[in-house]
């Protein structure tokens, strides 16, 4: 008897959003090898530095994106909410 489209059958499954075992490993031991090669990523990017500015500002954006959230466009309609949804703040 098959499942049900979006249904397990495990009522206990995992939760939404939390990382399986092996999604979970790897990511560990990627972390822990980046961790292991600071010193020679510190010392390739001040080599990048001093060799090209351009390039090492577009190492750098691209890197940064690993380690900052992603921006997020969020628009407020305020007509559709009303005025009875706007809070205001009094001193």
């Amino acid at each position: 008897m098959p499942f049900e489209k979006g249904k397990s059958g495990n009522k206990n499954g995992r939760d939404k959003g939390v990382p399986n075992k092996v999604t979970q490993e790897a990511s560990s031991l990627f972390i822990a090898t980046l961790e292991a090669q600071g010193d020679r990523i510190e010392a390739a990017l001040t080599a990048v530095f001093n060799e090209d500015k351009a390039k090492y500002l577009d190492v750098m954006a691209k890197y940064t994106q690993y380690i900052l959230p992603k921006k997020i466009d969020a628009n407020l309609n305020v007509n559709k909410l009303g005025l009875d949804a706007i809070d205001t703040y009094e001193d």
